[in-house]
């Protein structure tokens, strides 16, 4: 069974961690530029984890002493060599030029959980071992940066670094793969089941994911690239659209700028409030998560339905057209056009989505996302387990896969 690792300062001293990141230096603060921070050495530094029986390993650090109390943004950095000289990234790639990497967590408070398998990741992308290569043991350096996102005068000041700590590991083969594509959600009134959901766990289901474009290129580091979402939207709409690190904290994704389907990204800011469409109908909402830019237009194709019920069906269940997929877009007053379905595919094998009857149905030769047409080639699946996402009016499907 895998562990969660956690420091002993998070588990026995987190109550006067927070309390220290929270509380005044004094009872007139003066803004304070520091240069470094203090990341704490975790108890479990010296035991070797083992990265592939371990779920999640725990890192605590102190505010730095801005003079006052700051919602900064942290992330941690690790290192093969102790050498900050050349950051990863995707040009990088098997090179063996790199330096460091950086995980992909963003943090506001002072802890952090990394689990393994991301940890093991930047790792291997900075290591470029082969199967049967990676060393038994490894030595990891860590180190966590600050930066304070807005328009304060402290946004304006360079990322700060802290002390570096050390801490073994047992790594294991970590297969690279190119990055998924990187989804953002879009949460309102007149979204999902109209809860107005921030939450992870709400994705599908009080939040509806944008989509993957086929014939996009996606970052192959990062995931980043052109997303998409077509529905229905009522008169005086107003919602947002969650950064994947806006999710639970509101505090990044695109929202209003005060006029009719204007947008505007906010970046750990004061929130400038709900992105607004004035007249009833159908839009097409694009998000370019590479520059955090929107654009909303009406849609000007066809459309059909609202269709219920809607089926996946293929060669996993020979084609039975029996297992009936959710609508989404269950607010009061929706037309649906946005279905889930948590699949298991056994083995390859093709894939369609249709009405009973068979009357319209979609498919497309591009897997694990795609633009399927009404009687269009079978989608060639893979087996493993997907949560999936379909449009019926862009025709764009999403095999999400489930770790």
């Amino acid at each position: 069974m895998k562990k969660i690792i956690m420091s002993a300062l998070l588990l026995v001293c987190g109550v006067c961690l927070f309390t220290a990141c929270d509380d005044d230096n004094d009872s007139n603060p003066v803004l304070q530029h520091p240069t470094t921070f203090t990341l704490n050495t975790p108890s479990y530094a010296s035991m070797a984890v083992d990265l592939e029986e371990t779920d999640s390993i725990a890192f605590t650090w102190s505010q730095p002493a801005y003079g006052f109390p700051v919602v900064a943004e942290y992330q941690l950095q690790v290192s093969l060599t102790n050498d900050w000289s050349v950051a990863y990234d995707e040009e990088l790639a098997n090179t063996g030029e790199a330096t460091y990497n950086t995980l992909p967590y963003y943090y506001t408070t002072c802890k952090g959980y990394v689990a393994c398998d991301q940890f093991m990741r930047a790792l291997q992308q900075l290591g470029g071992w082969a199967d049967g290569e990676v060393p038994e043991n490894l030595t990891v350096y860590v180190r966590c940066t600050s930066y304070v996102p807005g328009s304060s005068e402290l946004s304006t000041s360079e990322t700060i670094y802290s002390n570096v700590v050390t801490i073994g590991t047992v790594p294991y083969y970590y297969e690279l793969k190119d990055a998924d594509p990187e989804l953002w959600y879009l949460t309102g009134g007149c979204i999902a089941d109209g809860s107005w959901s921030n939450s992870a766990s709400k994705i599908g289901t009080g939040m509806i994911p944008m989509l993957p474009l086929e014939g996009q290129s996606y970052d192959k580091a990062t995931g980043t690239g052109i997303i998409q979402h077509v529905g229905y939207f009522p008169a005086n709409a107003e919602f947002k659209i969650i950064a994947p690190k806006g999710l639970d904290n509101w505090n990044y994704g695109i929202c209003g700028d005060g006029t009719d389907m204007g947008t505007t990204y906010r970046n750990g800011d004061a929130d400038p409030g709900n992105i607004k469409i004035a007249n009833a109908g159908y839009y097409v909402i694009q998000v370019n998560t590479a520059d955090c830019t929107c654009t909303i237009t009406p849609y000007t194709g066809s459309v059909a339905g609202p269709f219920s019920p809607m089926y996946i069906t293929g060669d996993f269940d020979s084609w039975s057209v029996s297992n009936a997929m959710t609508a989404v877009e269950t607010w009061s007053g929706a037309e649906n056009h946005f279905w889930s379905y948590l699949l298991t595919v056994d083995s390859d094998g093709g894939v369609k989505f249709t009405i009973e009857g068979w009357g319209s149905n979609w498919g497309s030769s591009g897997f694990p996302y795609g633009s399927g047409v009404n009687n269009g080639a079978n989608i060639p699946a893979t087996a493993g387990t997907y949560q999936v996402y379909f449009n019926d009016i862009s025709g764009q499907y999403y095999f999400m896969a489930i770790q």
